[in-house]
């Protein structure tokens, strides 16, 4: 186990990974990070509605992920696509976004995900267009894959979040073993020192 300067035990890093559309709890991705770590971390890996044409369930998402960072003192939130978008509303805590579907309207309109309703694809506009507060900015990173074959939101990233934080890995959407032990793990590293 990793030591600090004062030779006392360091607790594992706390991780919520918020999987993608389509994916369940304890996702291969959440997997992979948490066998990478090893005892360095905690990898929480709940299940969070697909249902994303109905707004009213990714309100529920966001409320869940909240709710699990206060109540498991979670230090990181990972979110993969559209995971990316609900760990973008979770304020203070660090997070890292893989692939984030930062535009989810977008999504709706090129039929990726089921048809939605124009009241829920306004509520959609509305959260995707909030101000993003200086913490928010000082908390967040991104990895974009390089030829990611759905969408990527990497300038739009950078324009609203801090381009430092903006980072670039090689691969698809799909986040691969690879993606995690060349782009992930470093970052963590940095962030972390683990």
């Amino acid at each position: 186990m990793s030591t600090t300067s004062t030779n006392t035990p360091r607790r594992a890093v706390r991780i919520l990974y918020i999987h993608g559309y389509g994916a369940k709890a304890n996702s291969i991705t959440g997997n992979e990070i948490q066998r990478k770590l090893g005892d360095k971390a905690v990898v929480f890996m709940p299940g969070f509605s697909n249902d994303l044409f109905l707004f009213e369930n990714m309100v529920q998402n966001i409320q869940k992920a909240k709710n699990l960072v206060l109540e498991n003192n979670i230090d990181l939130v990972i979110g993969a696509s559209m995971g990316g978008f609900t760990a973008m509303q979770v304020p203070g805590v660090k997070k890292v976004l893989m692939n984030p579907a930062m535009v989810p309207s977008d999504i709706f309109r090129q039929e990726i995900l089921e048809k939605i309703s124009e009241v829920d694809f306004e509520k959609y506009r509305q959260l995707e267009n909030r101000e993003i507060s200086a913490e928010e900015k000082t908390l967040t990173y991104a990895l974009f894959a390089t030829d990611d074959e759905l969408f990527s939101y990497k300038e739009r990233f950078e324009k609203l979040y801090d381009p430092a934080k903006s980072f670039s890995m090689v691969g698809k959407h799909m986040i691969s073993p690879r993606n995690i032990r060349e782009a992930l793990l470093p970052l963590l590293s940095k962030i972390f020192h683990i």
